[in-house]
């Protein structure tokens, strides 16, 4: 007997840690992997029967929140949504907006974000895209001077054209 293990001795695993819980919450087997599936074949036109536009639009900027924080499982999203017939009334969500943005300046896109940015208005104003405007502008400055880093003058020329 010694050596076996006894189901009645198990010991309980150890809380998860935040790492982990984050690393399952963002499973692409779990809930929300499903419903991310759901809502790229929903875009492409091969969902079936489709929900009334402003579900849909919730639904996307609730799935963009979610993976906001993780470029590599925001990609197919967004190229989901600018690919999608429905791409104008998305991108009317801030959240979409904001995602989609992000990727395409990570991706080195800098005039395409600009020009998903341009006219986009929010009431009350959003820092985070202002921030990410500014961001966006600061990098094709960048290329365009030819240099690594701006300087406080700089900035503040760029932001006030």
């Amino acid at each position: 007997m010694l050596g076996k293990s006894d189901d009645r001795t198990r010991v309980a695993p150890p809380p998860l840690n935040a790492e982990e819980k984050h690393r399952n919450r963002s499973d692409h087997r779990g809930p929300s992997g499903l419903r991310m599936q759901r809502l790229l074949q929903l875009l492409s036109g091969r969902g079936g029967a489709v929900p009334p536009l402003a579900e849909l639009v919730s639904f996307t900027g609730r799935m963009c929140r979610e993976v906001q924080d993780d470029p590599a499982r925001a990609q197919p999203l967004v190229t989901a949504v600018l690919n999608s017939q429905l791409r104008l009334q998305l991108l009317n969500s801030v959240d979409v907006a904001l995602v989609c943005a992000r990727v395409l300046a990570q991706q080195e896109q800098h005039q395409a974000a600009r020009q998903l940015l341009e006219g986009f208005r929010v009431p009350g104003g959003s820092p985070e895209l202002v921030q990410l405007w500014n961001d966006i502008h600061y990098c094709l400055l960048m290329r365009r001077l030819g240099v690594a880093l701006l300087t406080p003058v700089q900035k503040f020329r760029c932001r006030k054209r």
